[in-house]
C-alpha cells in the first residue's frame, strides 16, 4: 500500500482558506451595497422635500399674487380670531385658508373644507406683512419642512398685482 499517492484534489486547508477569502469579499461587497442603498434613499428623501417645498412656495406664491392687498389677512392659527402682522395662518380673499396643523399644510376653502397639501413635514410656517420701500405691499413666508435630520427652508417675499 502506498499512503503518499500523487492525488489531485483540494486539500482542507485550501478549502478553508478559499472559504474564508470569499467570505471577506461577500462581506465587503454586501457592506457597499447596504451604504449605496442608504444613500440612495438619502438623496431620495431630500429630493422629495425639495421638490414639496417648490410645491408650497409655487402655491402660496400663486394665492398671494391673485388676491387683492385689503383682502388677504394673517392670522395667528386657523381659527381666525385676531388679525396679526405676522403668524402661521394666511387668508386669501374669501377664497382659501393656508395654515400648519401639527405638522401638514392644510389649505382650507370658503365652504369649509380642509385638504392637506403636505403630510407630516412642516416643521415652520410663518407670515409677515411687510409694506416695502416703495410702498408696494407684499407678504412674506418662510417654510421650513423636515424628514428625519433633513431640513430645508425658503423665505419669500411676494408683492401683490394690485
Amino acid at each position: 500500500m502506498n499512503f503518499l499517492s500523487n492525488e489531485s484534489g483540494f486539500t482542507l486547508i485550501e478549502m478553508s482558506i478559499a472559504l474564508v477569502i470569499t467570505s471577506i469579499i461577500a462581506l465587503i461587497a454586501g457592506v457597499i451595497v447596504v451604504s449605496a442603498t442608504r444613500d440612495l434613499n438619502r438623496g431620495n428623501q431630500q429630493i422629495r422635500l425639495q421638490q414639496d417645498l417648490s410645491l408650497a412656495g409655487e402655491l402660496l406664491t400663486n394665492a398671494i399674487r391673485t388676491s387683492d392687498c385689503d383682502s388677504t389677512w394673517i392670522y395667528s392659527d386657523q381659527t381666525a380670531s385676531e388679525e396679526v402682522n405676522s403668524g402661521s395662518c394666511l387668508k386669501v380673499s374669501s377664497l382659501s385658508m393656508f395654515y400648519k396643523d401639527g405638522d401638514d399644510l392644510v389649505v382650507q376653502n370658503d365652504s369649509g373644507v380642509t385638504q392637506i397639501l403636505l403630510i407630516s413635514c412642516v416643521d415652520t410656517l410663518n407670515f409677515y406683512r411687510e409694506t416695502a420701500a416703495d410702498s408696494l405691499k407684499c407678504i412674506k413666508f418662510r417654510i421650513a419642512l423636515r424628514q428625519n435630520e433633513y431640513t430645508i427652508a425658503a423665505d419669500s417675499k411676494v408683492y401683490f398685482r394690485n
